[in-house]
């Protein structure tokens, strides 16, 4: 048997606590940010940081968020 290298350990780690976040992204952003859980419901809101876009959670499986306008690229908007 060969032991596990630093990497191994580490993607295993990463692994381990995807698996455990998976599905409770709402409820995991929410308590980081500290903004209301409304805005990770799936729906179109207000982006809590530009205000000029829409933002919505688009995979509650993992977590992924957009922004129509914070995404779209460029200097003026954190892109």
């Amino acid at each position: 048997m060969t032991a596990m290298t630093r990497n191994d350990q580490t993607s295993t780690h990463v692994s381990a606590i995807k698996n455990t976040a998976r599905g409770r992204w709402p409820e995991i952003l929410s308590a980081l940010t500290g903004l209301p859980s409304e805005l990770f419901d799936g729906e179109y809101h207000q982006c809590p940081k530009c205000k000029k876009g829409l933002f919505r959670l688009v995979d509650a499986e993992t977590g992924a968020c957009f922004c129509t306008f914070c995404f779209r690229g460029g200097p003026d908007n954190g892109g």
